[in-house]
């Protein structure tokens, strides 16, 4: 078998597709339909993408202009400006037509179609490529506990409709999240709060920013300080932070005085206020920015583990990140002690 050392595909997280390009919200290798549990990762060859499994060997040749992680099964590819989606074979399941994708999820998968005037319309499919839903919308979030958030035309408000297309909450929101661990965040009037899955008001909208719960806390914004509430709505920790991210693995990125940390659940600073950035916990290591140095990873004590030598640096999948030294465009995969990852041609 012949090596090669192969640039990664750098996918952009929770971007809305746009401009032809593929979208993959909240990246997933691991499929959470219990049908294929084999993981792929994207790679780069020869300014052409394909794919490799767990022992870094090529499973899907490197043939497609840009590609997504595979979700349920299937991953969004790009062939000659079109999408389409292929299995982890690499046969071509929903042929390339599409001028945009969204990753599977729940079933279903939100596509783009351009028209001959260039305005772009979103709708679904399911995994055999059906419009599973007649109508079209201006814009739509990917399907999360049965519920997609939805605006109708440009500069209308969001709602939520199911999977059958019907709407359950009315288009009221200036914005309007995915709905994780039963509530959404929403804003009206630049506050902020949440609802639950009948479009109840169950935090109120008061806060001045708000990100999604996670473990059963969110960060949210009074003033200009950040705290974590529960679902009640109670404080668990008070606005003191000058900004916050969400709970993982139980520990929770915060800042102050321009350096960030890690409290846990109760609201304990655990690791000290020092790194110019971070990123949230992944299978025991979060990516942190060291000034003047890089971006390195830490584990759960604050203990340095990957120096901080990388230019960008990404959360553990599956026991490998990915890294950049040079470009924020050319990456490569380590894996959790450092270690460059060697991929191997299928002979």
């Amino acid at each position: 078998m012949l090596n090669y050392r192969m640039v990664v595909i750098f996918v952009l997280l929770n971007l809305v597709i746009g401009l032809g390009t593929g979208c993959s919200s909240n990246h997933q290798s691991k499929d959470s339909d219990g049908e294929d549990k084999v993981m792929l990762f994207p790679v780069k060859i020869k300014d052409e993408y394909g794919y490799v499994d767990e022992n870094y060997k090529i499973v899907v040749q490197a043939k497609y202009d840009n590609v997504n992680y595979f979700s349920e099964g299937l991953a969004a590819v790009q062939k000659n400006r079109k999408w389409g989606y292929i299995d982890k074979r690499g046969k071509v399941i929903i042929p390339m037509q599409y001028d945009g994708a969204f990753r599977f999820n729940e079933g279903h998968a939100v596509v783009v179609k351009r028209n001959e005037k260039g305005e772009e319309n979103w709708f679904v499919i399911n995994k055999k490529g059906k419009k599973v839903i007649e109508t079209d919308y201006y814009r739509m979030s990917f399907f999360s506990e049965g519920l997609s958030a939805v605006i109708f035309n440009e500069g209308g408000h969001t709602g939520y409709i199911n999977t059958q297309g019907e709407v359950v909450i009315e288009t009221q929101f200036k914005f309007a999240g995915n709905f994780n661990e039963g509530l959404a965040v929403v804003s009206k009037n630049n506050k902020w709060g949440y609802i639950d899955r009948l479009g109840e008001i169950v935090v109120p909208i008061i806060y001045d920013d708000a990100l999604a719960f996670t473990e059963g806390l969110a960060p949210v914004k009074k003033g200009e300080l950040w705290g974590f509430i529960n679902k009640e709505g109670h404080w668990v920790t008070e606005a003191e932070f000058d900004d916050a991210g969400q709970m993982f693995e139980g520990l929770a990125a915060v800042k102050k005085d321009e350096k960030w940390g890690f409290v846990d659940h109760q609201g304990t600073l655990v690791i000290p206020y020092q790194y110019d950035a971070t990123r949230y916990f992944s299978e025991n290591l979060a990516a942190v920015l060291v000034e003047n140095e890089g971006w390195g990873y830490i584990d759960r004590n604050g203990k340095e583990v990957i120096r901080p030598i990388y230019s960008e640096a990404y959360n553990s999948e599956n026991g490998i990140m990915l890294v950049s030294k040079e470009t924020l465009f050319e990456y490569e995969y380590i894996d959790q002690s450092g270690n460059d990852v060697v991929f191997l041609e299928k002979k």
